[in-house]
């Protein structure tokens, strides 16, 4: 699922906070990522859309997605 489910449990959102925490030195709430729609566990989040806050504005978008890519689990990925 999409949502996050405690400290031990792999989900997307705790993936792309772990990641976005890295980039932009940031703590989890400052980071506020909220996401379009939920998913169940087990069911894909194709075109999953999320959105996050940081301090200063992304100096490039295509180098931040291979930074997240490359940090991020081999199941979740940024396009």
């Amino acid at each position: 699922g999409f949502q996050k489910q405690g400290e031990d449990k792999i989900t997307i959102q705790s993936e792309l906070e772990r990641c976005l925490m890295q980039i932009t030195c940031l703590d989890r709430e400052l980071l506020c990522l909220g996401a379009a729609g939920r998913t169940d566990a087990g069911v894909h989040a194709r075109k999953q859309v999320f959105h996050f806050y940081t301090k200063e504005p992304l100096k490039d978008e295509l180098n931040f997605m291979r930074a997240c890519n490359r940090l991020l689990n081999e199941d979740v990925r940024v396009v």
